[in-house]
């Protein structure tokens, strides 16, 4: 079941790279015991959320 979802996004991040996607493959690299693979995801997801999230104002 595992091995059938892992195929699954790993297709949809080839056709259409995402942040969702990316963490739910990490969701799989976890249950598989693959933990450096998700480990790996988890970075690639957080660096494609890092260009897009707004910038805190510094107080004066």
């Amino acid at each position: 079941l595992w091995g059938k979802a892992r195929g699954y996004l790993e297709a949809g991040i080839s056709a259409r790279d995402s942040v969702q996607a990316r963490l739910a493959l990490a969701k799989v690299f976890d249950e598989t015991g693959e933990k450096e693979k998700a480990e790996e995801q988890r970075k690639q997801a957080l660096s494609a959320t890092q260009n897009t999230m707004p910038v805190l104002a510094k107080q004066p």
